[in-house]
């Protein structure tokens, strides 16, 4: 079933970390997302779901499934809530906002701050010493 646009959330203020909340995708959704692009590989679906968004107290979490290959500006994605599984995909526009060469990695009209402003500490970079060891 395809939704429209989330519902408002609430935010953690001053932080930015990413939410990270983890999920699966059920099956029938995994088949369903690829469905709606002929030619997907089953990589192409995304079946370990985390939430992209900024940390929040209230309201849906939110992940990409699948990028849309007969969309430039539009992907497949999925909410649920907590101690609840995704039961539902949506076609969204992708965000427009940029900084510098950066784009944002989230949905159009999303809560939140921008991929490119959220602290994820699954992503940050090692540590490298300045001097390599001899």
């Amino acid at each position: 079933m395809i939704v429209g646009e989330p519902s408002t959330q609430t935010f953690i203020p001053a932080l930015l970390p990413v939410c990270g909340a983890l999920t699966d995708l059920p099956a029938a959704l995994q088949d369903a997302a690829r469905t709606q692009a002929e030619g997907a590989e089953p990589g192409d679906v995304e079946s370990k779901l985390r939430c992209v968004l900024q940390a929040h107290v209230a309201g849906d979490h939110q992940a990409l499934v699948r990028e849309l290959a007969d969309s430039k500006d539009s992907s497949l994605w999925t909410a649920w809530s907590d101690g609840q599984d995704p039961d539902e995909l949506s076609v969204r526009s992708d965000c427009p906002a940029r900084r510098a060469d950066e784009a944002c990695c989230s949905f159009a009209h999303h809560p939140g701050s921008h991929t490119y402003d959220v602290t994820d500490p699954w992503t940050l970079p090692v540590h490298q010493p300045r001097f390599p060891r001899p």
